[in-house]
C-alpha cells in the first residue's frame, strides 16, 4: 500500500473517534485484512471501527475483529460489502442483548451463505433479536429461556424443529420480515454452530491470510525477475 493509502485508513479511524495512539494499534491488522482479501483500506478500516464502536471493545481489540472477519469471509460468502451493510443494523443490539462479536457475525455469514440480500439479512436478524428480547413475545415464551449467545440459540431452535413447527407457526413467532431468515436458522442449526466454532477459534487467520499472501506474491515476483 501507499502512504497516502495508508494515510487515508488512519484519517478513516480518527472520524470514528479514534486517537492517534489507539489508530496506531489498529493499523497492522486493518492492512493485513485488506491485503489478503484485496479489499479498500479506507473502507476496511470503517468497518473494523464500526465494530469496535458498536461492541464497546478497545483499540486492541481490532486483531480480534479481523481475525472473525477473515474467518467468516473465508469460510462462507459473506464479505466486507455485505458486512458493511448488514451489520450496522444489528451490531449494537446485538453488544445489548449480550450477544458476542463472534456470535452475531456467524448469524449474518450464514444468512449471507443461502443467498439473503446484505440489507435484508441485518434487518430480519434484528428483529428477531427484538423478538427474543420481549419477555412477552411469543417468541420468547415459545423458547422459554433467554437467549444471548449461539449456544444458547442452537438447542433452543432444535426443540423447536422437533416440535413441528411450520410456516405459519414461524409467522405467530416473529413476522413477515423475518419468517425467512428465521426459517434458515431453524433449519440449518447444524451448519451455524460449526461456522460458530470456527469463528470461536480464528485467533491469528488474518496474519496467515496475509503472510499467505506475501510469500505468494514473493514467489510470483522471484519467477517473474528470476531472481
Amino acid at each position: 500500500f501507499t502512504a497516502s493509502e495508508v494515510a487515508g485508513l488512519q484519517i478513516e479511524l480518527s472520524k470514528l473517534g479514534f486517537k492517534p495512539d489507539e489508530i496506531q494499534n489498529m493499523t497492522a491488522s486493518v492492512l493485513d485484512l485488506s491485503f489478503a482479501f484485496g479489499y479498500d483500506l479506507k473502507e476496511s478500516s470503517k468497518q473494523v471501527g464500526i465494530v469496535l464502536k458498536s461492541f464497546q471493545l478497545d483499540a486492541d481489540q481490532a486483531t480480534r475483529v479481523t481475525d472473525v472477519m477473515s474467518a467468516a469471509f473465508s469460510n462462507t460468502a459473506f464479505d466486507l460489502e455485505k458486512f458493511g451493510v448488514s451489520f450496522p443494523k444489528v451490531g449494537s443490539l446485538a453488544k445489548q442483548m449480550g450477544f458476542e462479536l463472534e456470535d452475531t457475525v456467524t448469524l449474518l455469514a450464514a444468512l449471507s451463505d443461502t443467498g439473503m440480500e446484505a440489507s435484508t439479512a441485518g434487518t430480519a436478524l434484528k428483529n428477531i433479536f427484538l423478538k427474543l428480547a420481549d419477555p412477552t413475545g411469543a417468541l420468547a415464551m415459545e423458547l422459554g429461556r433467554g437467549i444471548s449467545s449461539v449456544d444458547e440459540l442452537i438447542p433452543a431452535l432444535k426443540e423447536l424443529e422437533e416440535s413441528g413447527v411450520d410456516v405459519a407457526g414461524m409467522l405467530e413467532l416473529t413476522d413477515k420480515r423475518s419468517v425467512t431468515a428465521f426459517a434458515t436458522l431453524l433449519n440449518g442449526t447444524e451448519d451455524v454452530s460449526k461456522l460458530n466454532k470456527i469463528l470461536l477459534e480464528s485467533e491469528g487467520t488474518t496474519k496467515r491470510f496475509a503472510d499467505a499472501m506475501k510469500d505468494s506474491l514473493k514467489g510470483s515476483l522471484d519467477a517473474t525477475f528470476h531472481i
